[in-house]
């Protein structure tokens, strides 16, 4: 048996790798414009330049083409389909920055359907009850189910109330800053590799972000 390396004269890219019995069967399976060299490739691996074997470099992006001439990787795109590839980078990009945004939101408070209201309503009762002289407990209803739960009394739970407010206020405040400065870079990018680094800067401003623990 014969190993043959069958590839294409013009180019020297590796067309695929055959094995014969003979040199009869090995002229059957040459096509028009192909050589052979004796050997045994991988033919997503390997090309061929003046008579030698020779690997690709690593490609350091997936939508570049090899150029056998120069050998090596390059943009074989026209401006038009560069534009739109970008396009869908970007749109990328900002679908994950917005994922990970919901998702250091989720970890400050309980995502629950309605659940903002509740905690607009804990803040404004919370507020009412701090500010009145001699508050009576059973006006407050969110406070009084909570007492003895969240805090042992209801100055206490008011308190808490108004603390985890601010902060969240805080941890939203600086999310959101987060969240468009990733927005702006990533829509000011013009590379693919701008875009990764604007989304490296993001998680690592995110990173830094802590917040209270959801009441």
């Amino acid at each position: 048996m014969i190993s043959l390396i069958i590839y294409e004269i013009a180019t020297g890219r590796v067309a695929r790798q055959i094995t014969v019995l003979d040199e009869y069967e090995r002229d059957q399976n040459l096509r028009e414009g192909e050589a052979y060299l004796l050997g045994s490739v991988n033919p997503a691996t390997c090309y061929v330049k003046n008579g030698e074997v020779k690997a690709y470099p690593e490609k350091p992006q997936a939508h570049l083409s090899f150029d056998f001439a120069a050998e090596a990787w390059v943009d074989a795109r026209d401006a038009a389909t560069i534009a739109r590839d970008l396009d869908e980078v970007k749109e990328s990009a900002m679908a994950e920055v917005n994922a990970q945004i919901g998702r250091a939101r989720q970890r400050v408070i309980t995502a629950l359907p309605g659940q903002d209201m509740i905690y607009l309503r804990k803040e404004a009762e919370a507020r009412a009850y701090l500010a009145a002289s001699n508050p009576v407990l059973a006006d407050y209803p969110m406070i009084s189910a909570e007492v003895g739960v969240t805090a042992e009394t209801a100055y206490q739970v008011a308190q808490v109330w108004i603390y985890m407010s601010q902060s969240w206020q805080a941890l939203a405040a600086s999310l959101e800053a987060i969240r468009l400065t990733a927005a702006n870079a990533i829509a000011a990018a013009s590379s693919a590799e701008a875009i990764a680094d604007a989304l490296a800067a993001f998680e690592a401003a995110l990173s830094a972000a802590s917040g209270p623990t959801p009441v």
